[in-house]
């Protein structure tokens, strides 16, 4: 197998991960600046009220990671927060700046929270008997073709307080899942080293013989990881971002209604 053949393959297979997680996350995040300013001077305390969903699964996320990976977690908040920084809730780890494998480190540590959330999300859609995106994956089109037959199935199964009750969890869950500005520009630093160990992983791929290559690749089979985790992420952000436009709605109406009905009474 040849080394071009291989590079590209994998690079490919790569920023296709990180774009399935890049751009729902943004989207996601867009979403919920939009619910949060549409409430106005409420937005901090409905972002209070999320936060105690929310926050302990962002914060256990980032833990996690920093475990996986060896690093240490100096301190932690689980939901903690403060009016000035507007945060609510931190994990304070320690790491080594030359080892390889912390920078892939800081690299998971930074997006753990959209992980975290997504897998919280589908096990909360498990409890309800709820369809999934991740069952609806074609091999034609994994992601987004099957997106609105789910989200049909999803709105039409909803039919019990305990399915609306999971759902109203998911997007408390789904509103504190986006990575903050310390989050992306640790994930930022940790990018280089990752794609580092990716190439090298490459170059060791290369000079297996083909037998020894068929052997272990259903167990590096990056295709299947990167089209689970993107079933999994743009899942989180769908419930997110439907959820966060629809009260957006809502708010902008009743501001509308209130504010004809005191013309009406002036």
């Amino acid at each position: 197998m040849g080394f071009e053949f291989v590079l590209q393959i994998w690079l490919q297979e790569f920023l296709a991960l990180i774009l399935l997680i890049a751009v729902p996350g943004l989207m996601l995040y867009g979403a919920n600046e939009l619910w949060y300013r549409a409430c106005g001077l409420y937005g901090y305390r409905i972002e209070l009220i999320t936060g105690c969903v929310g926050t302990p699964l962002h914060e256990i996320s980032h833990a996690i990671a920093v475990k996986l990976f060896g690093m240490s977690v100096r301190d932690i908040a689980l939901y903690k927060p403060d009016p000035q920084s507007r945060t609510l809730g931190y994990v304070v780890y320690a790491y080594q700046p030359g080892s390889i494998l912390h920078s892939l480190g800081r690299f998971v540590v930074g997006i753990a929270p959209l992980i975290g959330g997504a897998l919280a999300v589908t096990g909360l859609l498990l409890v309800a008997d709820l369809p999934r995106l991740g069952d609806y994956r074609s091999i034609s089109d994994p992601v987004v073709a099957p997106m609105f037959q789910w989200a049909t199935d999803l709105l039409s199964s909803a039919d019990n307080l305990k399915a609306w009750a999971c759902l109203a969890l998911a997007v408390m869950v789904a509103t504190h899942a986006t990575p903050s500005r310390a989050d992306l520009n640790g994930s930022a630093s940790g990018l280089f080293g990752t794609v580092m160990l990716f190439l090298t992983l490459n170059v060791i791929l290369v000079l297996l013989p083909d037998p020894a290559y068929e052997l272990i690749q259903p167990y590096i089979d990056l295709e299947a990881f990167v089209a689970q985790v993107a079933a999994q992420v743009l899942q989180l952000a769908a419930i997110g971002i439907v959820a966060a436009v629809v009260l957006s709605a809502a708010v902008a109406l009743c501001r509308g209604v209130g504010l004809a009905a005191s013309k009406i009474r002036a």
